[in-house]
C-alpha cells in the first residue's frame, strides 16, 4: 500500500505539472485566442521576458529577506498599502453587472426586508441560494445600522471575506515554508489585482474561494495539531466550511472529493482512513440538514418547470461551436417547457455532438476549452463592467473601462509568472513523493488538477471559472520559488561566467520592444463611461394611458453626452421623452430603444416618459427595493425604476503613454537592480 501512495501522488505531481505546460503554452503563445472580448496584450517574446525580470526580482526578495527587519518593513508595507487599496475599491466602486448577480442583490434585498417568495430564477440557478441568503444578512445588518441597502457594506462584507481567506492561505505557506517564502506570498497576492477587481463584479466565486481556503487551513492543521479534541474542532471546520463553499460555487464539490481522496491515499492506517470518511460524511449530512434548514426559513423551494438538469450544463461543455461556453444553450433548451423535455434534449445534444465530433474532434474541443479557462490572467475581469451604477470614478476606466489594457498586460506577466513556479513545485513533489511524506500542499496540486479536468471533460468554461484555484495557486507559487532558490540548477546559474552580459541582453531587448510596440500607444478606441446606469434584465410592463406621463429624477455624478433609452419593450411610436435640469432640456420622440446625443452637465435632472397617442403604450421598468446604486424611484412609486442610461462617450487612447511606459520604464529598472544585486552577491554565495 506505502508504494501505491507514492505512485498515486507522483502521478497527480506529474500531471499537474503537464496542466502547468499547457497553461503557460496558451497564457504565453495564445492568451485569450477563444474569448470574444477584443484584447491587446504583450506579444509573447515580451511576455517571457517580463516573465524572466519577474522569475529573477523574486528570487533576488527571497535571498534578500534573510533578516527579520526587512521581512518585517516588506510585510508592513504590503498590509498598509492591501488596505489602502481595499478601501478605496469598496467606496468607490458601487454597481452591478446587471445579470445573474443583480438578480441576487434583488433577492437578497427582499428577503432582508421581510419578503419570503422566490423569483423563478432561482429555480434555474439554486447554487446561487447561498450567496442571497448570506447577503441578505449582510443587507439586514445594514438597515439595522440605518444605512439603507448598501453597496458600500456588501462590498466590504466580500473584501473581509477575501482576506479571512488570504489569512489562512499565509497561515498554510507560514506553517510548511520558510518565513521569506510567506512575505513573498504576501507579495504576489498584492500584485494580482484580479484578486480584488473580481469582488466588485462577481458574487459567487470571491466568497467559495475565502471558504474554501478556511476549509483548507483547518484541514491543514488537523493534520498538525496535538491535542485530539483541538484536532476534532479542526476536522468539523473544515468540513463544514467545505460545504459552505459547495454551497455557494458548484465547482468546489471538486475540493471535498480531493480531500477524500487525500484520506485515502495519505499516511492514516486503515482504520483511522474509515473513522475519518465516515466522520466527513455525517458531517455532510448536517451540513445538508442546515442549508434545508436555511431555505424552509425562507421559502425557498425549487419549481421544477423551471428547473434545468445538469446534463443542460453538460451539454453546453460538449458544444464545439461555443467552445464549450455557455453560447446559445439557455435559449435554445428553454424551449422546452417542462424539466423532463429539457432533460432529453441535452441528453440528445450530448450523444449527437460525441458522435459528430469523434475522438479527433473531441480533443480538439479540449483543447479550445483549456485555452478559453486558463490563458487568460485576468481570471473573469476581462469583460466586465456596470450595467447598473450611479456614479463611475475615473479609476473605472483602468480598471473595467476601456484603458484596461495595461492592467491586463500587467497581471498577464504575474499570471504566467505563478505558473511557472507552480512547475517547480510540482517536479519538486514528484520527487519528494517518494519519501512518504504528503503534506497538505499535494491536496492543494489534487485540488487544481481536479478543477481543471472537471471543465474540461465535462462542464462548461469561463474565464472566471478559474478563479476559484487562484489561492491555491498562489500558494504553490510561493513555495516554487524556494524550491527554485535551493534547487541545484540556480547554484549553476549562479557560477555562470557572463550573467551580468545575458540579464543586459534581455533589457536591450525590452528596450526594443518597447519601441517596437509603441503603436499600441497610438490606437484609440470609444469609450463609453456609464455616469447614470439602469440597464436591467428582469423586467414587468407598465401601460400609460392616452396622454399619461410618468417621471423619474436622476441625479448626474458627472457630465455626460448621450442618452440610452430603454423604455420600450417593442417597437411603438407615440413615446414622447423629456429630460430637464441644470440649465438644459431635451426633447425627442422615441420609438425604439437608441442612443440619443443628449449634453449635460453634474446636476439634477428630470427624466419624463409621455404617451402623446390616444392609443394605450407599454414602457418597460424594474420593480425592486431602494439599492443605493439605483436613482430615485418613478414619481408616486415606491418602487418602480425606468431603464435608461447615462454615458460619456469620448474617444481614448487604449495604452494611455504614460502607463506603456511604466510597463517597460519599470522592468528595465527593476533588472537593473537585480543585475547589480548579482554582481555584488550572486545566488551561489547564499
Amino acid at each position: 500500500m506505502p508504494r501505491t501512495k507514492v505512485f498515486v501522488w507522483q502521478m497527480v505531481s506529474v500531471i499537474f505539472a503537464a496542466i502547468c505546460v499547457f497553461v503557460l503554452y496558451n497564457a504565453i503563445l495564445l492568451p485569450g485566442k477563444y474569448q470574444n472580448a477584443k484584447l491587446y496584450l504583450l506579444d509573447p517574446l515580451t511576455n517571457l521576458a517580463l516573465m524572466l525580470v519577474a522569475i529573477l526580482t523574486l528570487l533576488v526578495c527571497y535571498h534578500g529577506l534573510r533578516k527579520l527587519t526587512i521581512r518585517r518593513i516588506l510585510l508592513t508595507s504590503i498590509l498598509i498599502l492591501a488596505f489602502l487599496w481595499q478601501l478605496y475599491l469598496i467606496i468607490s466602486f458601487k454597481g452591478s453587472q446587471g445579470i445573474d448577480d443583480f438578480d441576487v442583490r434583488l433577492q437578497a434585498a427582499a428577503l432582508a426586508g421581510g419578503a419570503r417568495t422566490w423569483p423563478t430564477y432561482f429555480s434555474f440557478a439554486p447554487n446561487n441560494v447561498g450567496v442571497t441568503l448570506l447577503y441578505a444578512l449582510v443587507y439586514r445588518f445594514s438597515l439595522l445600522c440605518g444605512w439603507g441597502y448598501s453597496t458600500v457594506v456588501l462590498n466590504a462584507f466580500t473584501f473581509i471575506l477575501l482576506d479571512i481567506g488570504i489569512l489562512c492561505s499565509w497561515l498554510i505557506v507560514r506553517r510548511h515554508a520558510n518565513p521569506r517564502v510567506s512575505s513573498l506570498f504576501l507579495l504576489l497576492t498584492f500584485f494580482f489585482v484580479p484578486l480584488y477587481t473580481t469582488c466588485l463584479v462577481t458574487y459567487t466565486d470571491p466568497i467559495a474561494l475565502s471558504f474554501l481556503m478556511m476549509g483548507f487551513a483547518a484541514f491543514d492543521f488537523f493534520m498538525s495539531g496535538q491535542t485530539h479534541w483541538i484536532r476534532g474542532l479542526a476536522l468539523v471546520l473544515s468540513v463544514m466550511m467545505f460545504a459552505a463553499a459547495v454551497y455557494c460555487k458548484t465547482n468546489a464539490i471538486i475540493a471535498l472529493i480531493a480531500l477524500g481522496i487525500f484520506i485515502i491515499f495519505n499516511k492514516y492506517p486503515v482504520k483511522q482512513t474509515v473513522i475519518l470518511l465516515l466522520t466527513m460524511l455525517v458531517l455532510l449530512c448536517g451540513a445538508v440538514q442546515l442549508k434545508t434548514a436555511g431555505e424552509h426559513g425562507t421559502n425557498f423551494k425549487i419549481e421544477r418547470a423551471h428547473n434545468f438538469p445538469f446534463v443542460y450544463w453538460i451539454s453546453a461543455g460538449l458544444n464545439p461551436k461555443f467552445n464549450g461556453t455557455i453560447g446559445d444553450a439557455w435559449a435554445d433548451t428553454a424551449r422546452f417547457k417542462t424539466y423532463e423535455g429539457r432533460k432529453e434534449h441535452a441528453q440528445e445534444l450530448i450523444k449527437t455532438r460525441l458522435q459528430k465530433m469523434g475522438p479527433s474532434g473531441l480533443f480538439q474541443l479540449y483543447g479550445r476549452k483549456i485555452n478559453v479557462q486558463w490563458s487568460l490572467g485576468t481570471v473573469g475581469t476581462e469583460n466586465r463592467g456596470y450595467g447598473i451604477t450611479n456614479d463611475t470614478k475615473d479609476a473605472y476606466a483602468y480598471i473595467f473601462g476601456e484603458q484596461r489594457m495595461p492592467l491586463f498586460a500587467f497581471e498577464q506577466v504575474v499570471y504566467i509568472t505563478l505558473w511557472f513556479f507552480a512547475f517547480c513545485v510540482g517536479i519538486d513533489s514528484f520527487k519528494k513523493a517518494r519519501h512518504g511524506k504528503f503534506s497538505i500542499h499535494y491536496l492543494l496540486l489534487l485540488y487544481i488538477v481536479g478543477i481543471f479536468f472537471f471543465h474540461m471533460l465535462m462542464w462548461e468554461v469561463a474565464v472566471r471559472y478559474s478563479f476559484i484555484t487562484m489561492l491555491p495557486l498562489l500558494i504553490l507559487a510561493s513555495q516554487g520559488i524556494e524550491v527554485l532558490a535551493q534547487s541545484n540548477l540556480l547554484r549553476k546559474a549562479g557560477r555562470f561566467k557572463y550573467p551580468t552580459v545575458v540579464l543586459t541582453l534581455v533589457g536591450i531587448f525590452l528596450s526594443g520592444s518597447c519601441v517596437y510596440n509603441y503603436s499600441l500607444t497610438q490606437k484609440r478606441v470609444s469609450e463609453q463611461r456609464p455616469i447614470v446606469s439602469q440597464q436591467f434584465f428582469r423586467l414587468t410592463w407598465l401601460q400609460l394611458k392616452p396622454g399619461q406621463s410618468v417621471s423619474e429624477r436622476v441625479v448626474a455624478a458627472r457630465s455626460f453626452n448621450t442618452l440610452q433609452t430603454n423604455f420600450l419593450p417593442t417597437v411603438q411610436s407615440g413615446l414622447v421623452v423629456s429630460l430637464k435640469g441644470n440649465g438644459s432640456l431635451k426633447v425627442f420622440q422615441n420609438s425604439k430603444n437608441e442612443s440619443v446625443p443628449v449634453t449635460g452637465l453634474k446636476g439634477k435632472y428630470r427624466l419624463t416618459l409621455k404617451n402623446s397617442t390616444n392609443q394605450p403604450l407599454n414602457i418597460q421598468y424594474l420593480r425592486s427595493r431602494k439599492l443605493d446604486i439605483l436613482q430615485p424611484p418613478i414619481d408616486g412609486y415606491q418602487n418602480r425604476f425606468l431603464l435608461f442610461s447615462l454615458i460619456r462617450q469620448q474617444s481614448k487612447l487604449l495604452y494611455p503613454v504614460p502607463l506603456y511606459l511604466l510597463i517597460y520604464v519599470g522592468a528595465i529598472l527593476i533588472l537593473g537592480m537585480d543585475i547589480w544585486y548579482l554582481r555584488d552577491r550572486g545566488f551561489a554565495r547564499h
